[in-house]
């Protein structure tokens, strides 16, 4: 079997396979606990009360979120052979999300975040590979954007502290890659310092605003390759045909037509990113004006 079909069956069987069933997680049911005491007496009263209790603490204990399945779920993918793949990050993520949407109650909303959180702890950040990394970070996005909006004010700042140092793993694991190459990750965190902006700190812009720098030095560096091919010569001194000049003109040109394509696209996620940091700026500014307003 393999990961992405391990990740399915433990994830989505939603119960039909009862070796990896995903509900062996009890749910506390109230209304099938609750100890009638008018049918209890005496010593049996105080046993079936601590019963009850006990029962209480251990069902609670096990819809802690640290105690969700999907960390052991993790764990095992973590050490098959393939590892933790795009497909099983993808996969875990619409889990996540499918599973958030189903809540009916906040509070249920609450669990399944931290849950999702608490699983995705599980997973080492180990790889440079840029779509490994962008779905990785797309669940850690998804998870702390949502937390920021419905979790109590006062652990924003725990949350922000906590995602801002899975992103600094990330940038110390690409710090060896090219910055133009590495816009997408940079735009991810920017994102998250604009829904953060209260919060936000100098040295998480910075990270952005470097990024930004080094960037549009690497695009606006004029190409090295020449544009001329014409009048090379093979060893023997004969000119290349006419076909053969005109098939490399044509695949240049389309490499050519490639590059420029790609550079639009980084362009493009630089203005992004100054966009995120320059409303990041400018929410914090009120915020802090706020503040004082409030002192004085």
């Amino acid at each position: 079997m393999t990961t992405a079909e391990m990740m399915n069956v433990v994830l989505l069987s939603c119960g039909h396979n009862k070796r990896w069933k995903r509900h062996s997680i009890a749910v506390f049911n109230r209304g099938n606990s609750l100890i009638n005491i008018n049918d209890v007496e005496g010593n049996n009263l105080s046993q079936s009360l601590m019963l009850q209790s006990l029962q209480q603490k251990d069902v609670n204990e096990r819809r802690l979120p640290e105690n969700c399945r999907d960390r052991y779920v993790i764990r095992r993918l973590a050490k098959s052979s393939d590892g933790i793949t795009i497909t099983d990050l993808e996969l875990l993520r619409k889990t996540f999300m499918e599973r958030f949407n189903n809540c009916k109650e906040h509070s249920e909303r609450i669990y399944e975040l931290k849950s999702a959180i608490c699983a995705t702890n599980e997973i080492q950040i180990c790889s440079s590979n840029p779509q490994w990394l962008t779905q990785y970070q797309y669940i850690l996005n998804w998870c702390y954007c949502q937390m920021r909006f419905i979790s109590n004010p006062a652990e924003r700042l725990r949350l922000f502290l906590e995602v801002k140092e899975k992103y600094r793993k990330m940038f110390e694991i690409l710090k060896d890659i090219d910055d133009a190459n590495k816009l997408t990750s940079y735009l991810h965190w920017s994102q998250l310092c604009y829904q953060y902006a209260e919060l936000v700190d100098r040295e998480s812009l910075s990270w952005c605003i470097e990024a930004v720098i080094n960037a549009k030095n690497a695009l606006f560096i004029p190409s090295s390759r020449s544009s001329t091919i014409s009048g090379k010569t093979d060893c023997s001194g004969s000119y290349r045909s006419s076909s053969t000049t005109n098939s490399v003109n044509g695949n240049e040109q389309i490499e050519s037509i490639r590059l420029e394509n790609q550079r639009r696209v980084k362009l493009a996620t630089v203005g992004l990113i100054q966009s995120n940091v320059l409303k990041a700026e400018n929410v914090y500014a009120c915020c802090l004006k706020n503040r004082l307003k409030i002192v004085l």
